[in-house]
């Protein structure tokens, strides 16, 4: 949908009282012009919260075990999409000024229409299916926070059939919960072996078996991908636990490729693996 914004009206040569009142309807137009907009802004806003719904809602579902728990398919266009907070966004649709017109009439038309195009308080999200390694640094408590977040959008969100998570994470993390998921423990998951560890020995089995499962579904090349990539993996790694630096890089450098996403937990920006497209820094603000 395209909000065109008219400003021409006829010469002022047409005669004062004519000029006058269509610059009264032109104005009038703007009014209502920007309350259409307003109006399309406000609905914009409700279907990206609906799309993108906050933790409360979906620990309901999975309390309740509503219809709409795991209501994202494999076929989804927002499978692995997971919110990260409320933000600023411009609109979905374009504003633009119809061509031509008195320059006086357009500068007016963009200063009612001035801010019109932003939406406030609308979910911020990750893509990890587009960005499939992202790194999330900073207190360790507010990491824990933020990724605990994105495990539980991911597994109430995604059914354990299309969904796998892995996780190797130090045990001094409050991440101990992630056991009891059944996307830990699905009989679909391509990964054998456990999918919570703590060691650093354990860290490194598990990302060779990561790597064992990304050389599978890339046999007989690229075309074969699509078809072995599901389940989906979504694996956490922490830095603490030091896993091998050699292997962490096969596995990143291919983990787009072959169905799986990593969220990397660290302390700093400069722990966070290169081959990461995103990198969310965490701090406290006052």
């Amino acid at each position: 949908m395209v909000v065109m914004v008219a400003t021409a009206i006829e010469e002022r040569r047409s005669g004062r009282r004519t000029f006058g009142s269509q610059l009264i309807r032109f104005r009038d137009d703007l009014v209502g012009t920007r309350a259409r907009v307003e109006a399309l802004c406000h609905a914009e806003r409700t279907d990206r919260l609906r799309a993108a719904p906050d933790l409360a809602d979906l620990v309901r579902r999975a309390e309740l075990r509503t219809i709409d728990l795991w209501a994202r398919g494999r076929s989804a266009p927002d499978f692995l999409s997971l919110r990260l907070g409320l933000g600023t966004a411009h609109v979905q649709f374009p504003i633009e000024l119809e061509p031509g017109g008195d320059d006086d009439l357009r500068a007016e038309a963009l200063a009612a229409l001035a801010g019109v195009e932003t939406i406030h308080n609308v979910p911020v999200s990750v893509d990890l299916c587009t960005d499939a390694v992202i790194g999330v640094h900073g207190d360790r408590d507010l990491v824990d926070g933020v990724v605990s977040s994105l495990v539980i959008q991911a597994a109430t969100l995604h059914s354990p059939e299309d969904l796998t998570i892995a996780a190797a994470v130090s045990s001094h993390r409050p991440l101990a919960w992630l056991k009891w998921l059944p996307h830990l423990r699905s009989v679909a998951s391509p990964l054998p072996g456990d999918h919570l560890v703590t060691t650093t020995a354990h860290a490194d089995a598990l990302v060779d078996r990561l790597i064992e499962v990304a050389a599978f579904r890339s046999t007989d090349g690229p075309e074969r991908v699509g078809e072995r990539r599901w389940p989906r993996i979504l694996a956490l790694l922490d830095c603490q636990l030091t896993p091998d630096p050699s292997q962490v890089s096969r596995l990143l450098d291919v983990a787009h490729v072959v169905g799986i996403s990593v969220v990397w937990l660290a302390s700093s920006a400069a722990e966070v693996p290169r081959p990461a497209s995103r990198v969310l820094g965490v701090r406290r603000t006052r």
